[in-house]
């Protein structure tokens, strides 16, 4: 096996967190500090212990047989020297030994770039042989992280994930030392806890030795153990061991070594493509070393020697635990070599030639390699391999997956009932697990299901995937928070980081959410500027939006993460919504194909959006009819998910019904479907009203946006059954049942017959509760006669909500006093007096009904009002229009807007029209587009036509209107 193959086996056990490093005293040496055989030799010239006693040749110092001790005499040299000290002196003869031996290694030296590498690369455990502190003093911040193991007592008293086992001591005990023939013989009786740890790590841990020889003992002593452990366990696979070393070893030592699993290999040929000036070491083994662990260390030069087909096949493997790649972790992966490479709706774009022949090249034949690298090109959904140039596009077709499985097909069509007796027959305990999260929260089963589910052994990747549908779950929420799942992004080992881009940019998102953010802002600025182009801008500005969504949407649906309820997903789903809006923003100024919503679009919206926001998003849009893709029937998908509503009721599907309705209220739906939209809402809702856990407040966005702008089209039994539902549900006797809606939310009354609406009056004049008979009052006022109604609200005048009094006297419902003058001053009075900024909000409600009823022609005296001028720029206006500053005037804000129109106060807002045409107003026409028609049609109730001409012409933008 060559330096390259062994590089690729222990940065796979580093990725798995199975690497330790048994780091010899060959390390140290780098350090100055001598060898073993020094050491040894120092000691036998200490008791005058060589072979020239027994060479019938002249003694001789320089003689290479002097020295060539025998591994026996290794280890029984150091015996005689520690016999003779203690014979010498019982009491100090251990001192002497121990003293002579610290003496001579003088370990009071610096740590060397190889100790500092060795941190770098993470292992799981250090185990070393030297007595020195060279690894515990090393400067690198991952030595922080290892706990030094020297005796049998440390590991009962340290609880750690990283060590580094010392496990021959070191001078902090000296008597600990393992040198001599009798510390060797006796050492599984004195440390017997580190030998039974070191022998466990042998099961499943890659072992790397560096700095020791192939005769070293220490060495024997590890392969001792390999041959019991395989022989009494039978084992016959298992991971393997590397010994480095500096220069050929020789055939039969070699073989020798690989029956014992481990290869010996040679790091000289590294130095030839190596700069060696580079490295702060002289001696040609230590270059070589840290050469060698520079490249396990640094993958991007370690592929410098591996293949396209060896990164993908190798990189492959961690990313086929997922079902759907993430295009990030695929792409991190291929930037490894074509650090530009890029993927653009679907595509994948290379930029380095000899890369992208290389792909053509391995795509082209027939292997197991090739077959996988397929298989994972098909999971991260690309369709095709292009090589971008100047002028020129080569690409390479790939067969790409089917996007919609039979069990996606059910489920995207709502259809939860059939979706589930499909998965019992499929017996898939991810998918059956997955869309009960999604579907059915509460049930009992996904704790079931989470104890049925196998995690595949050393894979962390598949553990954090298990911990996120935790999360993601109910049963999950009770569990863990987020520090457990945190803490397993940071286990997984740098070199393989680029498989969890995807999961970790789910997790917190922020940094997807801003990207989107920008892109809508582009998005919006292009359309507002450059109109003309729009067929342009789809392409450019969303396509990319798209991509991001889609592949995060799929990711979660095929990796079978429950991540779509996530809030911070929800939001970004919205944003995508809003991007889908944006196109439809010039739909009727300019014709042209607005962008078809496809399946996977109405699964987001009606599904994982913030329905509120979309609301705003297409009025800011002004959004008319949406273009639906012809294959999708969103009719039947709402009526699949009612039904599957009364299977479940999950409640946060509730949200669902909002989205729905403003789907449907922009698309063109028939009388028969909507009479089959209504009835089956209205079911749902008396399904609602009945249950005692929840009121139908519950969807009151969805009812009030129903009532607004569906009521017209409400037969009159369905707009009875609605009312009486409505009304009945006030009745609960649960307050925070009270009903939430305003009263001109409830249209419905306007459609109900009179028998309905008698019905309800007389109830509601029989409620005793009064906070209830006055909500009831403003919700359900329709159905009273007005003489009646009138008599109800002078009599609990001070009950009542100013706009809803405000309201009835516009509507000419009840008949305007003078109590109604004294009614809003009380309540301007007494809101001021709280001093609040939440009251000051009705005070400028109060302010504005008193406005609108003097405008109106109704007796009311606003010069009482004048104490409270200072809060309304409305009020100061009408108080005193002479000396009022009309370049405070807003023509974004309806009350202004509503003034100018008035015949009441034009007059004065003609008089100081310029002050109103500044600066200000002019920046805000050039930048909002979508409001310059309105500015400008408002603007002709100030100015002559030829005046308004001549003043906007000098900018372009402007005059384009």
């Amino acid at each position: 096996m060559d330096w390259i193959e062994s590089i690729k086996h222990i940065k796979e056990a580093q990725r798995n967190n199975r690497l330790v490093i048994f780091v010899g005293a060959g390390v140290s040496k780098n350090s100055g500090i001598p060898m073993w055989g020094e050491l040894i030799r120092a000691i036998a010239d200490e008791i005058k212990y060589n072979h020239c006693a027994f060479c019938k040749e002249e003694a001789n110092i320089k003689c290479k047989e002097r020295y060539n001790f025998t591994q026996d005499e290794y280890l029984k040299i150091p015996e005689y020297f520690y016999r003779l000290c203690m014979q010498n002196d019982e009491q100090t003869g251990d001192k002497t030994y121990y003293d002579f031996i610290k003496k001579t290694l003088h370990t009071d030296v610096e740590s060397n770039c190889i100790d500092d590498i060795i941190f770098q690369l993470l292992p799981h455990h250090i185990i070393t042989t030297n007595y020195d502190t060279l690894l515990e003093d090393s400067t690198d911040v991952n030595a922080r992280l290892y706990t030094t193991i020297k005796e049998d007592g440390d590991l009962l008293s340290s609880s750690n994930d990283h060590y580094i086992i010392k496990m021959h001591g070191d001078f902090s005990n000296p008597a600990n030392l393992v040198l001599k023939e009798s510390d060797y013989i006796n050492y599984e009786q004195t440390h017997v806890l580190i030998s039974t740890y070191i022998r466990s790590l042998l099961i499943d841990h890659t072992f790397l030795f560096v700095g020791y020889s192939l005769n070293d003992y220490n060495l024997k002593l590890i392969m001792g153990w390999i041959n019991y452990f395989v022989e009494k366990h039978g084992v016959t696979k298992r991971p393997y061991n590397f010994l480095i070393q500096h220069g050929e070893a020789n055939f039969f030592e070699s073989k020798l070594y690989e029956s014992k699993n481990i290869y010996v290999i040679d790091t000289e040929p590294i130095l030839q493509n190596y700069d060696v000036k580079s490295i702060n070491l002289q001696n040609p083994f230590g270059q070589s070393v840290y050469a060698y662990l520079s490249y396990v260390k640094d993958e991007r030069k370690y592929l410098k020697f591996v293949s396209l087909e060896d990164l993908l096949y190798e990189g492959g493997k961690l990313l086929n635990v997922y079902n759907k790649i993430g295009e990030n972790d695929f792409l991190e992966m291929i930037r490894k070599v074509d650090k530009h490479a890029s993927i653009n709706n679907q595509i994948l774009i290379i930029r380095d030639e000899k890369i992208y022949d290389s792909f053509v090249e391995l795509l082209d034949i027939n292997n197991e390699k090739s077959d996988f690298i397929k298989k994972i090109l098909k999971k991260v959904g690309l369709s095709k391999i292009t090589k971008k140039e100047l002028l020129t596009y080569n690409q390479y077709e790939l067969e790409v997956d089917s996007l919609y499985s039979e069990i996606f097909q059910i489920y995207i069509n709502n259809d939860y009932q059939t979706l589930f007796k499909k998965l019992e027959e499929n017996q898939s305990l991810d998918e059956m697990l997955y869309y009960t999260i999604l579907l059915d929260p509460e049930s009992d089963n996904i704790k079931s299901y989470f104890k049925q589910k196998v995690i595949p052994r050393n894979n962390l990747v598949s553990l954090l995937i298990y911990k996120i549908q935790e999360y993601c779950s109910c049963y999950g929420l009770e569990l863990l928070n987020t520090t457990e799942i945190y803490r397993l992004f940071t286990l997984i080992p740098k070199s393989s980081e680029y498989c969890i881009c995807t999961l970790k940019k789910l997790f917190s998102l922020q940094d997807i959410l801003d990207d989107i953010e920008v892109k809508i802002q582009k998005l919006e600025d292009e359309y507002i500027k450059s109109p003309e182009h729009i067929k342009i801008i789809v392409s450019d500005e969303f396509t990319p939006i798209r991509a991001i969504i889609y592949n995060i949407y799929m990711f979660c649906l095929k990796n079978y993460i429950p991540f779509h309820k996530v809030v911070n997903l929800k939001n970004l789903y919205t944003m995508y919504a809003q991007a889908i809006l944006c196109t439809y923003h010039y739909q009727k100024e300019i014709d042209f194909p607005t962008y078809e919503l496809n399946e996977i679009d109405i699964d987001i919206i009606t599904k994982y959006c913030i329905p509120e926001k979309i609301e705003k998003s297409m009025k800011k849009y002004r959004v008319d009819k949406l273009n639906v893709s012809k294959d999708v029937n969103i009719v039947i998908k709402f009526k699949n998910f009612c039904k599957s509503y009364f299977l479940y009721r999950d409640v946060n599907n509730l949200f669902s019904f909002h989205a729905f309705l403003l789907l449907f209220y922009h698309l063109d739906i028939n009388e028969n479907d909507f009479d089959d939209i209504t009835n089956l809402y209205i079911e749902i809702l008396n399904d609602i009203a009945t249950q005692n856990s929840i009121s139908v407040n519950f969807i009151h966005k969805s009812l009030s946006y129903f009532m607004t702008h569906f009521s017209n089209r409400l037969s009159t039994i369905q707009a009875n059954k609605l009312l009486r539902l409505l009304f009945d549900d006030l009745k609960k006797e649960e307050k925070r049942h009270y009903l939430e809606f305003k009263d001109q939310d409830i249209y419905v009354s306007e459609q109900a017959d009179i028998l309905t609406k008698a019905s309800i009056s007389k109830e509601l004049l029989k409620i005793k509760d009064n906070d209830k008979f006055i909500r009831g009052i403003e919700c359900f006022y329709d159905c009273f006669e007005n003489d009646i109604l009138e008599e109800i609200i002078y009599k609990y005048l001070n009950d009542f909500d100013c706009i809803f009094i405000f309201n009835r006297i516009i509507e000419k419902r009840i008949i305007y006093h003078d109590s109604i003058q004294h009614y809003f001053i009380d309540k301007i009075e007494n809101d001021s007096c709280r001093k609040s900024k939440y009251f000051t909000f009705y005070s400028q409600q109060y302010i504005e009904c008193c406005i609108r009823l003097y405008m109106n022609d109704y007796p009311f005296d606003l010069n009482l009002l004048t104490p409270y001028k200072e809060t309304s720029d409305q009020l100061q206006f009408i108080l005193d229009p002479e000396t009022f500053d009309y370049s405070l005037v807003d023509l974004t804000d309806y009350f202004w807007c509503m003034l100018i129109y008035s015949e009441k106060t034009n007059k004065y807002f003609k008089q100081h029209r310029l002050e109103i045409l500044n600066e200000r107003l002019k920046k805000e026409l050039r930048l909002n587009g979508s409001q310059t028609n309105k500015y400008i049609v408002l603007l002709t109730k100030l100015f002559s036509a030829k005046e308004l001409s001549d003043l906007l012409s000098e900018d372009e933008n402007i005059k384009n209107f």
